[in-house]
């Protein structure tokens, strides 16, 4: 039997990153090189956050640099879950509705009066369930993926509108105001100047990128996303792997729900309304290939750290919301073509991709 893809469990430097042969390394210019074919976005946040800091009124302030951390405290926990997804070689769109979902049942099981019956749960436990009903979802689409073999796509756009739609049910499609203290306070402590809701997204993102840099199970992942049927020769259980970043996803979209939920004091079947695009483009941007067993999370980190700041900018600029979705999409062109040209470059420097 050959093998054709190694799934040896050492963590190797730079696990699905862009990585230059021993005769073709060495050389400023070439690690320069080797450090922009792995970050794609990293030319354009050079270029951007510099000229958005001289020439938009008010973007380089301390106040508007809290708000933009604040608002992409979010969608950084929903790329880190949705980038592991990827990187299996799979997609979950379903991140909306799950954040929907788990916040909006959270906050009818601590609610007390009309709308719905709710039980007066506490604040603290329903922060758990939150998390917890992220968790199911991301069984369930682990399951039907790879279990049932249905299309990824597929899945998890029907779950996404199940969701959303099952998020209606309990409270009869009313948003769900003033939720307890034990559970939106997180949303009113800083420390050292930062929003706790930063805090805690920053060291998940960070925590999951380190992961997938380093634990043996996270090469598998990046094995069974460049080739599942070598994988599994080679060991590997696929399932186990898809199931366990389907959960990674769920749970991310679970403390995104209660995040978002506390910061609005608010929940209700419209929480996160059209998320899903920004999740996708960072995913995009920040070099992870959609066929899966490459990118890394830090890549993914400067897709959220460029298309927060565009929306940030559009709105200091108060720019017609109109045009908002010309600019996104020109942003991922951009991207696209620079990750065609990442390409061509590492052929022309004779720097090899590295798929696991």
């Amino acid at each position: 039997m050959s093998q054709t893809t190694s799934t040896d469990p050492t963590p190797q430097r730079g696990v699905g990153s862009v990585v230059a042969p021993p005769h073709a390394r060495g050389g400023f210019g070439r690690h320069v090189i080797e450090i922009i074919l792995r970050n794609p976005v990293l030319p354009i946040l050079f270029i951007a956050l510099p000229a958005f800091a001289v020439f938009v009124p008010d973007y380089a302030t301390t106040g508007n640099l809290q708000n933009l951390l604040l608002q992409s405290a979010v969608l950084a926990l929903l790329v880190a879950g949705g980038a592991t997804v990827v990187i299996s070689g799979n997609f979950d769109l379903s991140v909306e509705g799950t954040l929907a979902f788990s916040a909006t049942v959270a906050a009818w099981l601590m609610y007390d009066k009309s709308p719905g019956s709710g039980f007066g749960l506490n604040g603290t436990l329903a922060v758990l369930v939150t998390v917890l009903v992220g968790i199911a979802v991301g069984v369930i689409n682990g399951l039907m993926v790879e279990a049932l073999h249905v299309n990824p796509f597929i899945v998890t756009l029907g779950t996404l509108l199940t969701l959303k739609g099952a998020a209606a049910i309990p409270t009869s499609a009313q948003t769900l105001y003033g939720l307890p203290s034990s559970y939106s306070g997180v949303a009113r402590q800083a420390y050292f100047g930062v929003n706790l809701i930063v805090l805690i997204a920053a060291v998940l993102y960070a925590g999951i990128a380190v992961y997938m840099t380093r634990a043996v199970a996270a090469r598998h992942i990046y094995a069974v996303g460049g080739n599942k049927r070598a994988a599994r020769e080679n060991g590997v259980n696929p399932l186990k792997s898809i199931i366990f970043v389907y959960c990674i996803s769920g749970a991310c979209a679970g403390v995104a729900g209660w995040l978002t939920a506390a910061r609005l004091d608010s929940a209700g079947p419209g929480l996160g309304n059209d998320i899903t695009f920004t999740v996708f483009a960072s995913i995009v941007i920040g070099g992870i290939a959609l066929e899966g067993g490459k990118g890394s999370l830090w890549g993914a980190l400067g897709g959220v750290v460029l298309l927060g700041s565009i929306d940030n900018v559009l709105n200091l600029l108060a720019i017609n919301p109109l045009y908002v979705n010309f600019v996104r999409g020109s942003v991922i062109v951009i991207a696209i073509l620079l990750i065609v040209a990442r390409g061509r470059l590492a052929a022309a420097f004779g720097i090899q991709e590295r798929a696991v």
